[in-house]
């Protein structure tokens, strides 16, 4: 996600643009689903549903709900950890142990 320079995700020219770069970015978009907690399954959905729920869980986790906000390292490097502590666990959101 780092590497996103020029021309890349976070700084495509529109919302919708930023969005649709990153779910086509295998690695960008194994790292929201992991932090958002969305299951494999979620990549069949239609791209406008997905772009819905991407937003709709930025919102809830950063209070923003633009793909912009993650060109700032410190909302970046939330996410990641977000991402990390997920896979390390190996829990989705929202699932409780027992």
């Amino acid at each position: 996600m780092q590497r996103s320079g020029p021309g890349g995700a976070l700084t495509a020219k529109s919302q919708s643009a930023k969005g649709y770069s990153v779910v086509g970015s295998t690695s960008m978009r194994a790292v929201f689903d992991g932090a958002f907690g969305l299951p494999k399954a979620f990549a069949a959905l239609d791209l406008d549903r997905q772009l819905a729920v991407y937003r709709d869980k930025a919102e809830a986790m950063f209070g923003r709900n633009s793909v912009s906000q993650f060109a700032d390292a410190d909302v970046r490097d939330k996410l990641i950890k977000t991402f990390l502590i997920r896979a390390e666990l190996g829990t989705p959101a929202g699932s409780s142990p027992g």
